[in-house]
């Protein structure tokens, strides 16, 4: 297609959110970049204008107030202060309604969910923490008593001894260390030795061994489980598990078409669910039992996070919401081009599920422009010249950060097994500790009986 040039001024209006939109700085020159301004150069210059650019008045494309009157750029529109919309915005039918907008110059830009990604919590004795502290105390306990009773059983006893051989029997005696001993190596899976001889002590060690496996087994199975969970980090997966939880804060950015979104969702479940009240509830007088259920067949997901965004508030802007998101525990509803982009460039920061509510994103300009057919074709040229792509691999590949690999699914690596190490370590510590105490008491003794 070939372009007549024309050489008329026009003013835009934007709103700063990278990569669509960069402000950059220097002393007092002011420069603006970024994916949308590239694709406006490219249109300015095939279909033939100049052009000025300014920042939108309350930082917001545009939304219709309490007094049905449209704010931000699509405001300045109407009131023909502007003649173009350039940045991030969304097709919407409200819009469309006062303006019109050119073919989409960015495809499939959905709504998805923006978090901090979760840091592995390393607990060196992990393996603690699967029985509460009243269930550890509880395992002493009987640990000790049954020490305490075996002692008593094999003492008191009238049955045989601890063993089938005579002058084993006389030269072992089993006293409350060894007692101890056999309890602690039966619960471990290790064996406790000889077993005991009489048939109530006999009584005693199977219902310990019992009480043994069930607790080895419970112990196994909530170790594996506890480290399954633990090592999963993100606890939200989906829109539909940020809805259950209460723990994680989120929000959206003020008067977005995220925001609208949501509040659009909630408000036709209400209604669906006025609907069906007076339906259900009008079955008795019309004979139609059709819609009599003791359940809402219906969900009420987008009303619980429309409350939780209201109860939360409003972000003023984007880098405000991603400064919360990096600093708090806190998640951001915001456009999948926007969290593509941050997440590139930040390592810390993750894209959660998938994107949904898909729309393109377009220039909007005042109704019966004479520009809106001409753009739309030089933006219909810019994909077939595969300009576009060229300008998106530009602005979202080519900074790419590489970020560390993902462990989650690797093995447990050596500071997780720290304690596991301690453990046997304090081991050794302690054998060492009590030799050194035999040997001196034993010194003690040769001396006191050489005296």
């Amino acid at each position: 297609m070939i372009y007549v040039p024309i050489c008329i001024h026009r003013i835009f209006e934007f709103l700063q959110e990278p990569p669509f939109v960069f402000r950059n700085t220097s002393g007092q020159e002011v420069m603006y970049e970024g994916y949308s301004i590239d694709v406006m150069n490219d249109v300015a210059e095939r279909v033939g204008f100049t052009y000025t650019i300014r920042e939108c008045d309350g930082g917001v494309y545009g939304n219709l107030d309490s007094d049905q009157r449209w704010t931000g750029c699509v405001g300045n529109i109407l009131k023909g202060d502007a003649d173009i919309i350039v940045g991030a915005m969304t097709v919407t039918a409200d819009r469309e309604t006062v303006v019109d907008y050119t073919l989409p110059y960015y495809d499939f830009a959905g709504i998805q969910i923006l978090m901090r990604k979760q840091k592995q919590q390393v607990n060196i004795f992990y393996f603690a923490d699967v029985f509460s502290n009243a269930a550890w105390l509880c395992l002493g306990g009987v640990i000790a008593l049954t020490s305490i009773l075996l002692l008593l059983f094999d003492k008191y006893s009238p049955g045989p001894g601890f063993s089938k051989n005579v002058e084993k029997r006389e030269e072992f005696k089993f006293n409350l260390h060894e007692s101890i001993w056999f309890v602690v190596g039966s619960i471990t899976m290790a064996g406790g030795g000889d077993p005991p001889r009489s048939f109530s002590a006999r009584l005693l060690v199977a219902g310990f061994w019992f009480f043994s496996v069930i607790m080895m087994s419970t112990f196994t199975a909530n170790l594996a489980a506890f480290l399954t969970v633990s090592r999963l980090g993100v606890t939200v997966s989906s829109l539909d598990d940020l809805a259950e939880q209460s723990d994680i804060k989120y929000s959206v950015v003020a008067e977005s078409s995220v925001a609208n979104y949501f509040e659009r969702m909630a408000a036709i479940e209400e209604n669906f669910y006025s609907m069906w009240k007076e339906m259900s509830l009008g079955t008795a007088e019309n004979g139609n039992s059709s819609f009599a259920v003791w359940d809402y067949p219906l969900g009420d997901k987008y009303v619980t996070i429309w409350k939780s965004i209201r109860k939360t508030g409003f972000i003023k802007t984007s880098d405000a919401a991603i400064d919360k998101v990096l600093s708090e525990n806190f998640a951001l509803l915001t456009d999948s081009p926007i969290i593509k982009y941050i997440t590139s460039r930040n390592c810390e920061l993750t894209a959660i599920g998938d994107q949904f509510s898909v729309r393109p994103y377009a220039f909007a300009l005042k109704e019966k422009s004479v520009y809106t057919k001409k753009i739309s074709a030089a933006i219909l040229d810019l994909q077939q010249d595969r300009k576009l792509e060229t300008y998106k691999r530009k602005w979202w590949d080519d900074g790419k950060v590489s970020c560390p690999e993902d462990t989650s699914n690797q093995g447990l690596d050596l500071q997780s097994l720290t304690g596991s190490f301690l453990v046997v370590v304090m081991g050794i510590v302690s054998g060492v500790i009590v030799l050194g105490i035999e040997l001196l008491w034993i010194k003690a003794k040769v001396t006191k009986k050489v005296i």
